[in-house]
């Protein structure tokens, strides 16, 4: 893994974005094989399933906007009685506020069944020996906000010119999310990270995320450039890695109010690298969506071939 060799230039598009995921491949689980089977709409395949784990961004909406045809799938989902669960990177904000806007929107989705990698990284953090001092360093993103049972203290810079004071007590850095993150925030991140190497946590290891007018440089993106100038790697807590499908997976079960196969659950989402990587590896079906999010536009059969990751289902459409 060559790090100095990936280009991290801004803007992200699709391909710089897929650059930088085959770029870290050595962090992320092994591909497991599968045979793709292509289709035109996963709501003609629901009998495969007892249940579906859902990406978020992507797969129920992009921005604002919801993904075509989301409310005819989740009834048709709901009339076969199959479990269901949401699992996204995003980490910005609490769960919760993402539960409320698909409930906003209308969809059939119980707020319990959403799960997010912010509570993978939360799980992480009380496990960790009592006392450190964790600075979360996005100011856009909600802050953690931590019980004194936690174990640990939070701090909070609110300007770029309060980040390097931070650091400086900080035991330890988490990123949540990257709304307000900026070059200058990076630099002093750096800095203090070569001065002095500490534990850093990524609870959304996304590079980019689809936007309607480009791609966003999500945290993922910033750990690679944080990897470029330090050598330090950071611990990933989202998609594809194991913590959040483990907490996806529980939700799911939940749900189904009972003990669930793996191979009777499906990862459904727009990403081969963090959905399909990661779904494949904790042992689930996956069903990669090429219409809409990260692949729409491109060849999703020659991303499969050059990257190696194999969906067990290819769909154009929900």
């Amino acid at each position: 893994m060559d790090l100095a060799q990936l280009d991290t230039g801004l803007p992200l598009t699709r391909q710089r974005t897929l650059h930088l995921y085959q770029g870290i491949r050595a962090l992320m689980p092994p591909a497991q094989p599968a045979r793709t089977q292509p289709i035109a709409r996963l709501t003609d395949h629901l009998d495969e399933f007892d249940g579906l784990i859902l990406d978020g961004y992507g797969v129920i909406n992009i921005g604002a906007e919801l993904v075509p045809g989301i409310d005819r799938f989740l009834e048709a989902v709901a009339d076969r009685g199959l479990a269901l669960a949401v699992l996204t990177n995003g980490a910005s904000f609490p769960v919760s506020m993402a539960a409320e806007k698909y409930q906003k929107w209308g969809l059939p989705i119980a707020p319990e069944a959403v799960v997010s990698s912010r509570e993978a990284l939360q799980r992480r953090l009380y496990a960790n020996p009592p006392g450190q001092k964790i600075v979360t360093l996005d100011r856009a993103s909600q802050p953690l906000s931590p019980p004194a049972s936690a174990g640990f203290t939070e701090l909070r810079a609110r300007s770029t010119a309060e980040l390097a004071a931070c650091l400086e007590q900080a035991d330890a850095a988490v990123m949540l999310g990257a709304i307000s993150w900026s070059e200058d925030d990076f630099e002093i991140l750096a800095a203090a990270m070569r001065a002095r190497p500490r534990p850093f946590w990524i609870a959304n290891p996304d590079v980019s995320a689809p936007q309607p007018d480009g791609f966003s440089a999500e945290p993922g993106y910033w750990a690679i450039r944080l990897m470029q100038e330090t050598g330090i790697k950071p611990d990933f807590l989202g998609k594809p890695y194991a913590p959040a499908f483990e907490l996806g997976f529980e939700a799911l079960q939940k749900q189904a109010g009972r003990a669930l196969d793996r191979r009777r659950v499906a990862m459904v989402g727009d990403s081969l690298h963090t959905d399909i990587l990661g779904g494949s590896a904790f042992g689930l079906q996956t069903v990669l969506l090429s219409g809409y999010g990260l692949l729409a536009g491109l060849d999703a059969g020659e991303v499969i071939a050059e990257t190696g990751i194999a969906p067990d289902w290819l769909a154009a459409e929900l």
